[in-house]
């Protein structure tokens, strides 16, 4: 239980945060699906917090259908 209690609030740190921060886009053109159809002009909508290191071993993906909005 305690575990569950710690992601949930470590979760909602991290919803807080990312809410402070801007949201920008990037293009990623055409987008084909599995299904055979393509989303035309996709865009992709994120929300950076903090800096990534030298390595690149700090970057954390949270999709926000998991969360809701992206300022959730």
């Amino acid at each position: 239980m305690a575990l569950h209690l710690r992601t949930f609030l470590a979760f909602l740190v991290l919803a807080c945060a990312c809410a402070a921060q801007e949201q920008k886009f990037v293009s990623i053109g055409d987008l084909p699906l599995t299904s055979g159809e393509v989303l035309l002009d996709c865009r992709v909508g994120y929300r950076t917090l903090g800096e990534l290191d030298a390595a690149g071993a700090n970057a954390v993906l949270v999709p926000s259908w998991y969360g809701g909005t992206t300022r959730e």
